[in-house]
């Protein structure tokens, strides 16, 4: 994976590559997140996430290459519209992951809470003197740290039945709920700290993929096609707005697919047919 970002990077960013070298190390870093994508873990989809970014960064740059032909905006149109139709639902990864919170649970049962916590965090609570006294705190409250976490994995799957723009209240309520615990004797200490604390980022991070997706199929299928009408394009899941298109003579842009970044922008030149 190294071997081919630098490859993409050298190509796209620096130019010293021709198109075809470009393009077939971005469209292989495409299909890879797509496989990653297909895995039911959070982190697999996250490492998915972050390639496809990547990938779509250079892809940026390859669009504005001389040497850019309408047959390269078709592969990569059908590429992507095939990515999306594959598009996994968002709460299998959560259902696996409480699975692998199930299991971290049974562990710490087991007496085997050394080796589930980081090792930093090991050295430090034992450097302060409180590592006996948090592991005792910990085994008081494991069945309802565990019931926290069920509950809270519950709400998680359920409000992906949902589009990310209508879950993000019902996320914050989460950090709303721990913070009423507080510093009591009821305090999710495992869950709060390991299970579900990038829970949020994840969900985000997940819905700003599906917009590039989303976003770049739609500016590749504006460029290629000047019957197609602006109204028949897909929302961006992260506001449940329209995207924000604009059709100028030789060129599709399309902005704030995301919140910010070098990706926040598409831009693919119109080819017309020969």
């Amino acid at each position: 994976v190294s071997e081919t970002y630098g490859k993409q990077e050298g190509t796209a960013y620096n130019g010293h590559f021709e198109i075809k070298q470009a393009f077939e190390s971005v469209v292989h870093s495409l299909e890879f997140s797509h496989r990653l994508h297909q895995a039911t873990h959070p982190y697999a989809k996250r490492m998915a996430a972050e390639n496809r970014a990547v990938a779509f960064l250079a892809i940026q740059k390859i669009m504005a290459m001389r040497s850019i032909e309408r047959q390269h905006l078709v592969y990569l149109r059908d590429t992507l519209s095939q990515h999306l139709a594959q598009w996994p639902q968002d709460a299998d990864g959560w259902i696996a992951d409480r699975a692998c919170g199930l299991h971290f649970y049974e562990m710490v049962r087991d007496g085997e809470l050394l080796s589930v916590l980081p090792e930093e965090e090991i050295k430090a609570l034992t450097e302060s003197k409180e590592l006996e006294l948090t592991i005792k705190a910990i085994n008081r409250n494991l069945n309802q740290d565990e019931l926290f976490y069920l509950t809270e994995m519950r709400h998680t799957i359920e409000a992906c039945q949902k589009p990310y723009h209508l879950r993000i209240n019902l996320l914050l309520h989460q950090s709303d709920r721990l913070i009423a615990l507080g510093d009591t004797s009821k305090y999710p200490t495992l869950a709060a700290k390991y299970l579900i604390k990038d829970q949020f980022q994840h969900q985000a991070l997940q819905a700003q993929d599906l917009s590039r997706n989303l976003a770049w199929v739609a500016a590749l299928s504006l460029a290629l096609d000047e019957s197609l009408d602006e109204s028949s394009l897909p929302l961006n899941p992260l506001n449940g707005k329209s995207l924000e298109v604009s059709v100028e003579v030789n060129r599709i842009v399309i902005n704030n697919v995301v919140p910010r970044g070098s990706s926040k922008q598409i831009i693919v030149p119109r080819i017309a047919a020969k």
